[in-house]
This record gives structure tokens, C-alpha cells and sequence, in this order.
């Protein structure tokens, strides 16, 4: 028993150790829910030297369990923890003892506020009962701590032992700390070095003298007055990057969500230990408008005076693209260039479906609306010939541009290698000066690992890699105020979502919930999706235009935001889109096959009996006469009046301007920023920061939407009867805002 009082007041020799402020390694034996606060892999040691008293005590952390030891004689105490989090200010924590003392433990830790943290513990050891609340308080700033413990409080005799501490960390990593009480005191300093802390106190306890020493050994980082060493960081780019984080099958690789990779390389930029970044590129499979963001992020990261090379067995022209970004690019001596140019292409459906005796019923607005035209023609119109050639012209040549300049090339010069070329080994491409040398990633790797190499002047590095880590914060409650990202991505449905499709349902009860929370201060909306449903789209709509009225909405334009897309788009504050992304395509469809020919085919007959006169308007087997089809066009011009209206009122223009640049046809968003059908050209970074400023936010949280959900699966058919109701429902809709095809730069 005495060993576990020795403790209480022993663990104070390395940052915290009262009830209220415990955490991590030196949590088990003070306060189980310590463990829980910030969870990570960390060992602890600490001596007593008392007299002719001596004893050891052992703390380990790992992620939310923890395990202490203390060593006192021929006795041992164990005690084993685990902590959780109930509310970002509330945890809760279990212990259980045995080896010499037996019994358990129950603690809480309670932080209303970032100056004020409450803790109390319930234990039973052997026999008793033991209860010990303690409260901190720093007066104004993180780096005074004061502490006022009540320890082992026994009802049967109504007596306690207090302890009065005080903390100061004059600067980072530096700890000068005492506590005491009438019966005894102590003092002395702890010094962090980012992963390790030595530490070591002196006082008197009975009048004898009394020497602590400790150390503690951390995975993740302290705050530290040691700078840390520069080193070069290496990202692998890689795979898809889906603007939603998804669950997946067992065994199945799950690509990570664009914003986590963008979010990384802008963490590398503010962090003054990472000096450069080495950027591998493993051939990954993404649209023109991520390649696009990601060169922004990077190009802020060597704004910072960082250097960035990349690597690869393989550019193409997206690849390339973002690689004009860094100071050196480097080719595999196996590898290829190929920049052929690019493409966009269609396929149709008219042939086949002559063939197969099925004739489509489309009525459509918008000259330009072209979404229909694979099952009514069996090649481009010349509506949709012109919008495609504006729209890769729009993406191509400033592509090409960009690349000429950052490689010291001519854009003529690259055009004729492009025209010409189409692909290059090795040797090709560094005597074009498209790449700077043809180098196996060892080479890379040596060169990054030394300084001064002749032709290249990488900055002072460590041997080792960068690797972001985790800092452990000195902070009781982080005060970051929440900003949502909420991400639409698929064909828009009524009803629920499912992956690849946006419901309705899901997605307004989303938006009502952000509307309604207060820690969320504002909305970043990210659209990629070309469309759906008309009323579904609509739904969406309104419930972001609720949510503006209450807090500022961003929207940021992925690769799509067309018809549906874009109409779920124009109601925020600001609307940002890529040079890239395809946009507009305001009209409408109403789309229906009729198969009464393929019927007739396969020897299939069918016999009705109607009450109305149009009861069969939507049957497969029947053919429209003259007064129905004016009546389905009189309600899709309807639709479309909506459409033109809802999109004037958001853009602050009329209806009779977004007609004019309407008719179904989908703009770059080079020229949707002239057209004023967004505010302005930039990715999704840029939409957080203008969401940030709108908001006046000076510490910001991104917590994304919807949250993925984590479900059991057996394999890749579980869950396909939710993929085809979504798909039904869609292919049910009467009224489409829909551009149900996309545009591909195609790199090969």
C-alpha cells in the first residue's frame, strides 16, 4: 500500500502526473483515463531513492491500453489499463491490480475548457476503498500548470493526503516543476528531446532526503527546444485517389481519398523539419483536374524554399504535368515518355439497338444536351463536336504551355515533339530536355542522402527520410473550430446512397445536421458528379441553400460538376472549379426506350387493359403520338425553366443570360470563370482556406462527409442488390439534370 502512495507523488518527475492531468505511459497507476487522451506507443521509467527505500516503476502505453509495474524489495504491483473517449472533453478509464496488491480501478478525466481539467479515481485495493479527485488549472497558458490533488481519501477514518504542484515550461521541452504538501516537498527539471525526456527531482519526504530519476521513450513526438534535423520527405503517388473515403471488401486494397493525399503535402509545407520532397510516381490513375490541385499543393510547398524532385518509370501527359513542377525530374533507364496528346471519345448505341429492335423516346432542351445522343445517332453532332474541341483546347494548351516553360522548351518545340515524338525511351527524352537524367531510384536516393552533388544543389539533409509525425500536444482541449467537407460524389438518386450514387435522403439529412451544429462554422460543398435525378438534385439544392443562410457554404468543382452537378452547386457563396473541370451542361432530359420491337424478336406479345387514355405514356411497348410528346415537352421545358431560374438566382444574373450559355453545354473551368458560372479558378484547398476566412477561423478542424461505414464483408457481390436499387432508381427518374459520360484526357 505504501509502494502506491510512494507513486502518486513520484510520477510527477516527468511532465504530468496529477489525477486531472495524467496521460499516456504515466497514466496506469494515477488515472486510467489518462490513457485515453492521447493514445500512442510509449515506455516510461522511473527510481525512487528514499532512505534506505528503493523502487522502480515501469509505465507502457500502447494506443488506448496501458500497463504499469512497480518494483519495491521482493514486491510487485501490476496494474492493467485501457481508456476511451466518450466526448472530445470526456474519458473514461479501467484498471485492474494484481501481483502484490490486488483490487481495480475506475477514473475519469473531464476538460470543459482548454484552462481547466478535472480527474477523479475510484479504487478498491484489497479490502479498501480508496478515492482521489484532483483538479488542474493553468492560469491563461499552456505553460503554467497548477495542481491540487486530494489523494487516497479513506471514509472509514475521514482522513487524506493532499499534494499542491506547479509546472512551468519556460520554453519547449524544458520542465520546471514542484509540489508538496505540509509533510514534504520536491523539485526539479525534465528535459524533452522530441522522443525521449530525461528528468530527475530532489526534495525531503519525513525529513530524508529524496532523489527521483526517470526517462521516457516516446514513438511519436514531444515539443522540444532541439530543432529538428532536416530531412527530405518521400511521398509515392500511386493507384486512385477517390474523393471519398469508402469500406471495402476483406483483403481489398482501399485507395485513400484525395483530400487526405492534398492534405498531406500541405502538412510537409509548414513543417520546417521537411527540407524537399522526393515525389515517385507509380502510374496512377487520375482525372486532369487532380493532377491539377496536386501541382498547386506542390507548388506551394516550394514556394516555401523546398526543393521537390520526382521519379518515375513512366510520365504521361498528366504525370509530366505536375512533375514541371519540381526542380529535377528523373527517369528510370528503362523507362518511357508518352505524350501523344490527348483525346476525348463517345460510344453509340444506335447500331445495336436497330439491330435489336429498340427505338429511343427523348425529348431534351438545349441544343448542346448531348447525354442522349449515344442512343439517337451513331456519331458526333456538331454541337457536341464543337463544345468537346473548345473543352480539350481549353485543357491541352495551357497543359503544354506550362510544361515548355518549367522544362526550358519552346511550346512549339514540345507541340512538334508531342505531333511527332508520341513516346520516348531514355535517351529520347533527356536529349529533348523533357527530363534532366536517367537514373535508377537508388541513384535518386544516394543523391538526396548527400549535398553539393555537381548539377544539383539539394539543401543540408539527414541520411534518413522525412516521416511525418505525430506531435504529442501539451494542449488540454484543442479549440479548433470545425469546418465541413462535405463530399458529393456519383450520380445523383432519390432515395439513399450507395457507392457511387448520391441520395437525396442521405445527403439533406447530412446538410441538416451540419446546419444545426454550432462547432461547425462553415461548409466546404465538394461536387464530382455529372448529374441524376432532377428532383433529387433539386432536394440537395435547397437543403445547402438552408444551410448558407446560416453559416458560410464554399463549393469546390472536382473533375465533374455537370447538369445535376452543377445545379447542386449554385447556391454557395463561392464556387471554385478547376481549369479542367467539366462544368455547366444546364439542361434537361426525359429519356425512355421503347422494346416492343426487340419483343417482337425474341416472340414475346403483350395484351393491356387501360383506363385513361395515357395510362400507357410510360410502357416500354408504347410509342408516343404527337399530343403526348408535346406534353412531355412542355414538361421538360418546365424542368428546364427551373433549372435556368435556380442557377440565375444563385449566380446573381437572369434567366435569359444562363440560357445563353445553357442549352446543355459543359464549359472548362477556364471558361466557366469568364462565363461567371464560378468565382473563381482553384482546388479544394483553396476552397478551405476562403471557407477559413469567411468564417474567421483561426485554427482549423476538417471533418469530412458522409463517414464512411464500416461493414462486414464477405467479398465483392455482398451489398450489389443496394448498388442496383440505386442504379433502378436512377434509370427510373423521369426528369434527368444528367451528363452521364465523361471526358478523359487519356494519358496512353
Amino acid at each position: 500500500m505504501l509502494g502506491y502512495v510512494l507513486f502518486l507523488s513520484m510520477v510527477t518527475l516527468l511532465f504530468d502526473g496529477s489525477v486531472a492531468t495524467v496521460e499516456r505511459s504515466f497514466s496506469p497507476f494515477v488515472n486510467p483515463a489518462g490513457i485515453a487522451i492521447s493514445p500512442g506507443l510509449e515506455f516510461s521509467y522511473l527510481g525512487s531513492f528514499h532512505g534506505d527505500d528503493t523502487s522502480h516503476t515501469i509505465g507502457l502505453s500502447l494506443g488506448s491500453i496501458g500497463l504499469g509495474t512497480m518494483v519495491k524489495g521482493k514486491k510487485s504491483d501490476f496494474i492493467l489499463t485501457s481508456g476511451f473517449p466518450i466526448k472530445d472533453w470526456l474519458y473514461l478509464g479501467l484498471g485492474y491490480k494484481f501481483g502484490n496488491t490486488k483490487g481495480y480501478s475506475i477514473g475519469t478525466t473531464i476538460r470543459p475548457h482548454k484552462f481547466l481539467s478535472v480527474g477523479f479515481v475510484g479504487d478498491k485495493v484489497d479490502d479498501r476503498y480508496l478515492f482521489s479527485p484532483g483538479v488542474g488549472i493553468r492560469p491563461g497558458t499552456d505553460r503554467v500548470t497548477l495542481t491540487f490533488d486530494i489523494e487516497n481519501y479513506r471514509k472509514e477514518d475521514n482522513s487524506l493526503d493532499y499534494t499542491v504542484g506547479i509546472k512551468i515550461e519556460p520554453v519547449d521541452g524544458i520542465f520546471i516543476e514542484g509540489y508538496g504538501n505540509e509533510d514534504m516537498w520536491k523539485a526539479g527539471v525534465s528535459i524533452s528531446f522530441g522522443k525521449f525526456g530525461v528528468g530527475g527531482k530532489y526534495g525531503k519526504m519525513d525529513e530524508t532526503d529524496s532523489y527521483d530519476a526517470g526517462i521516457v521513450f516516446s514513438n511519436e513526438r514531444y515539443p522540444t527546444f532541439m530543432k529538428p534535423r532536416p530531412s527530405f520527405a518521400e511521398l509515392r503517388i500511386k493507384g486512385s485517389y477517390p474523393e471519398l473515403e469508402r469500406s471495402g471488401f476483406i483483403f481489398e486494397r482501399i485507395d485513400a481519398p484525395f483530400y487526405k493525399l492534398l492534405n498531406r503535402i500541405e502538412k510537409l509545407s509548414k513543417d520546417d523539419a521537411c527540407k524537399g520532397l522526393f515525389l515517385e510516381i507509380k502510374a496512377p490513375s487520375m482525372h486532369m483536374s487532380q493532377w491539377e490541385e496536386i501541382r498547386d499543393a506542390l507548388f506551394d510547398f516550394k514556394s516555401r524554399g523546398k526543393k521537390i524532385y520526382t521519379y518515375s518509370t513512366y510520365y504521361g501527359i498528366g504525370s509530366l504535368y505536375l512533375s514541371s513542377v519540381a526542380d529535377s525530374l528523373f527517369l528510370h533507364p528503362a523507362g518511357e515518355i508518352w505524350i501523344p496528346g490527348v483525346q476525348a471519345k463517345r460510344i453509340y448505341f444506335k447500331g445495336t439497338m436497330e439491330k435489336l429492335g429498340i427505338e429511343a423516346q427523348i425529348e431534351r432542351i438545349g441544343k448542346f444536351k448531348s447525354a442522349a445522343e449515344p442512343f439517337e445517332r451513331k456519331e458526333m453532332s456538331e454541337e457536341d463536336s464543337l463544345q468537346f474541341a473548345k473543352y480539350l483546347g481549353d485543357v491541352y494548351y495551357p497543359v503544354i504551355e506550362t510544361i515548355a516553360k518549367a522544362r526550358g522548351i519552346s511550346t512549339d518545340s514540345l507541340q512538334k515533339l508531342v505531333d511527332e515524338g508520341i513516346f520516348f525511351n531514355g535517351e529520347e527524352a533527356l536529349e529533348t530536355g523533357i527530363v534532366d537524367a536517367i537514373w535508377s531510384k537508388d541513384k535518386v536516393d544516394s543523391l538526396i542522402n548527400k549535398t553539393g552533388k555537381k548539377g544539383f544543389s539539394p539543401i543540408g539533409i539527414g541520411k534518413k527520410k522525412f516521416k511525418v509525425e505525430r506531435v504529442v500536444s501539451r494542449k488540454w482541449r484543442e479549440d479548433k473550430e470545425k469546418i465541413a467537407l462535405v463530399v458529393a460524389e456519383g450520380n445523383i438518386i432519390q432515395g439513399k446512397s450507395s457507392q457511387g450514387y448520391i441520395g437525396s435522403d442521405d445527403m439533406v439529412e447530412i446538410l441538416e445536421g451540419i446546419k444545426n451544429d454550432k462547432k461547425i462554422k462553415a461548409v466546404v460543398f465538394r461536387v464530382n458528379s455529372g448529374g441524376g435525378d432532377a428532383l433529387a438534385s433539386e432536394l440537395i439544392a435547397n437543403a445547402l441553400k438552408d444551410v448558407g443562410e446560416k453559416k458560410p457554404v464554399i463549393v469546390s468543382m472536382g473533375s465533374v460538376a455537370g447538369s445535376g452537378g452543377y445545379f447542386i452547386s449554385t447556391y454557395g457563396d463561392k464556387i471554385y472549379a478547376d481549369n479542367s473541370t467539366i462544368t455547366g451542361s444546364i439542361g434537361v432530359i426525359w429519356a425512355s426506350f421503347l422494346l416492343k420491337g426487340l419483343y417482337d424478336k425474341i416472340g414475346i406479345s403483350w395484351d393491356i387493359i387501360k383506363l385513361g387514355e395515357h395510362a400507357d405514356i410510360l410502357s416500354d411497348i408504347h410509342k408516343w403520338d404527337d399530343y403526348e410528346r408535346e406534353k412531355i415537352k412542355k414538361s421538360v421545358e418546365w424542368w428546364y425553366g427551373r433549372f435556368t431560374e435556380a442557377v440565375a438566382s444563385g449566380r446573381d444574373t437572369t434567366k435569359e443570360y444562363i440560357h445563353s450559355i445553357g442549352e446543355g453545354r459543359i464549359w472548362s473551368g477556364v471558361s466557366a470563370k469568364e462565363l461567371a458560372l464560378i468565382d473563381d479558378v482553384g482546388g479544394m484547398l483553396d476552397a478551405l482556406k476562403e471557407a477559413q476566412k469567411m468564417a474567421d477561423i483561426k485554427e482549423k478542424e476538417v471533418v469530412i462527409y458522409p463517414k464512411p461505414k464500416r461493414e462486414f464483408k464477405f467479398g465483392p457481390s455482398f451489398g450489389i442488390n443496394t448498388y442496383l436499387s440505386s442504379l433502378k432508381s436512377l434509370l427510373s427518374s423521369e426528369y434527368l439534370y444528367i451528363m452521364p459520360y465523361r471526358i478523359e484526357v487519356e494519358e496512353r
